[in-house]
Parts: structure tokens; sequence; C-alpha cells
């Protein structure tokens, strides 16, 4: 279960093996650690090689990031981590420039299954 700025508030065991075995499967019980989406899919490696057409999720989730910042432009914890995947990602910089983003509520994507999930 995701929040409005894609952090992890909750995830089932076979959810997190498929996304993020890397981590600690308690990691979105504290604010602290919790992991984010967004965050994860620009600049973790894993997530990177997890979606076989990285590309289109990635327009995805820049898409519903502007959908955010557009319904929430006062949300100081969304403007850090726009600011964060700017000086981070040039891959993020490149599609939050590109004003043709589409949301994606609910989409199907190809996995590579990571070798902790099977």
């Amino acid at each position: 279960m995701l929040g409005r700025r894609t952090d992890v508030l909750a995830w089932n065991t076979l959810g997190h093996a498929l996304l993020a075995g890397h981590l600690d499967f308690r990691d979105p019980d504290d604010p602290a650690r919790r992991p984010n989406m967004s965050r994860m899919l620009f600049l973790d490696p894993h997530c990177q090689e997890l979606y076989a057409d990285w590309k289109r999720k990635a327009r995805a989730v820049v898409g519903n990031l502007r959908i955010a910042v557009g319904r929430h432009p006062e949300d100081p914890l969304l403007a850090e981590l726009i600011g964060e995947l700017t000086m981070k990602s040039p891959q993020f910089v490149a599609l939050w420039g590109d004003h043709r983003v589409a949301p994606c509520d609910a989409a199907d994507y190809e996995l590579h299954l990571p070798s902790s999930a099977r």
C-alpha cells in the first residue's frame, strides 16, 4: 500500500520479496526508514532491473508524482522527494521535464523475478 508520495505504508510477504527483498520487511513501520517506490525506481539498481519495460513504469510514476504535486503544492516532503530525484537521477529529470507524462492508476508490468522471490 502506497501513500500519495509513493511511500510504502505496508506490504505483504510476496510483495516485499518481489519488489524489495533486499530491504527489511519492517521498514514501512518506521517513518525514518520507510521505503519510497519513486526513490527506489529511480535510484535503486535492484528496482531498475526488476521492470522489463522500466521506461514505461518510470513515465507512469512521474505522471503520478505530477498529479500529487498539483493536488498538494504545499507538501514539503513531496517537494523534498522531487528535489532529491532531480539531483540524483538524470532519467527523472528528463521525464519530469517532459510534460507529456500520463498517470497510471492500474497497469500490467512484466517483472523479472528476483532470485529472493523464487
